[in-house]
């Protein structure tokens, strides 16, 4: 069994394994008391052993004391620091569990601009990835929801009933996983055949586990 002394330094608490020194005097004096040998001196230098031993350990603790009160400001600077990043994640949750979403082509992965002025340029092939800003490691998405809302050619587009845009619009709508309710797992989503100089105006709702829904909308146009 494992002896240790438990000390109490302002508010710290050390633990200290005296099972070597314990043994070390057993074995220096056990044969000093086999049967009745044993004398009142023997025992005598037995307890001076153990007094000089628990001198030591007073001078260490009271260095110990000095050492935690000399660093107490450091340490109180160390435990606010890690503080106010941990307080900083927490209030900017909301802003990691927002959707994001970006796309692939044949020239790789690009962000998606929220700008309708400036959408960003891909292929009339596009991977459509659907997530969150981080990448729902931290909270899965328990659904999701990417529909196009808008196409757009030139002044004209499928909110003001365009024959064209309106018809780009049913057609890309239709393709397999757009315009549907989806589970959160499914990131992944295939846009064909979309038409050069048109702009797609592309509408990603994500809902969480507690019932909240998150939307944001993105452009992109077919080069």
């Amino acid at each position: 069994m494992t002896d240790f002394i438990s000390v109490d330094v302002n508010s710290v608490t050390v633990n200290v394994d005296m099972t070597k020194e314990i043994n070390d005097l057993w074995n220096k004096y056990q044969d000093d008391f086999v049967g009745t040998n044993a004398s009142l001196e023997q025992i005598k230098a037995i307890i001076k052993d153990v007094n000089n031993m628990l001198d030591q350990w007073n001078h260490y603790e009271a260095k110990l004391a000095a050492l935690v009160d000399a660093d107490k400001d450091w340490v109180m600077s160390v435990v606010n620091h890690y503080n106010s990043k941990f307080v900083n994640f927490i209030n900017n949750i909301n802003l990691r569990l927002q959707p994001i979403m970006f796309a692939t082509d044949e020239n790789g992965s690009k962000w998606l601009s929220e700008a309708k002025e400036y959408p960003t340029v891909l292929g009339q092939n596009v991977d459509l990835i659907a997530t969150t800003w981080n990448l729902e490691l931290i909270a899965p998405l328990a659904k999701k929801h990417v529909g196009i809302t808008d196409v757009i050619y030139n002044d004209k587009s499928a909110k003001e009933d365009d024959e064209a845009c309106l018809s780009e619009l049913k057609r890309v709508n239709g393709l397999k996983k757009l315009n549907e309710v989806l589970p959160g797992d499914i990131m992944r989503l295939t846009a064909t055949d979309l038409k050069p100089g048109y702009v797609y105006e592309i509408a990603y709702s994500g809902l969480d586990f507690h019932g909240k829904i998150a939307t944001r909308k993105y452009y992109i146009k077919i080069k």
